[in-house]
């Protein structure tokens, strides 16, 4: 692939992010207390096709280099040139933050970042797994990422080593 073609990608891919931004997950309030009303970005698949885009970039390779049951960030150097850049699509974030009344899930691009759910379960978090499937908290270990939120489970995984 070109660097024209990489950079034609990676500009895809963000116009395809940034588009999604408009649809929101929105949150109901029941007798029993905050439940999650699954609706846009989660109905219709888009937070594993964020986590798949994030964890598989094209024409790179992805690097898990924080990962916390709050905060993953996945860096890839989409341009090739040996740098990763911080403010572009090149460093990638998933937060899960107490807003209120439950946690909010949130995606970074660079320095764009965007809500994708409210109201999650207070005991939302981000869980890793090693390449053998266990459990690992080392960033360096991660091969799949799973966004814990209730019953609710968002997964996927980097690419297998060459």
């Amino acid at each position: 692939m070109t660097l024209f073609e990489q950079i034609a990608a990676t500009g895809l891919a963000a116009s395809a992010v940034a588009l999604s931004s408009a649809a929101l997950v929105s949150v109901a309030t029941l007798a029993g207390g905050a439940r999650q009303n699954l609706r846009g970005l989660v109905r219709d698949g888009q937070i594993e096709r964020l986590l798949d885009s994030a964890l598989s970039p094209p024409a790179a390779t992805a690097s898990v280099v924080t990962a916390t049951p709050t905060l993953m960030i996945v860096t890839a150097d989409l341009d090739g040139d040996g740098h990763i850049d911080e403010r572009s699509a090149e460093t990638t974030t998933f937060e899960i933050v107490d807003k209120g009344q439950g946690r909010m899930l949130r995606h970074g691009l660079g320095r764009q970042t965007m809500k994708l759910a409210e109201g999650l379960h207070p005991e939302s978090r981000l869980a890793y797994l090693d390449r053998a499937g266990g459990p690992t908290a080392s960033a360096a270990e991660v091969a799949a990422v799973i966004i814990v939120a209730g019953e609710r489970r968002w997964v996927s995984s980097l690419p297998a080593p060459p």
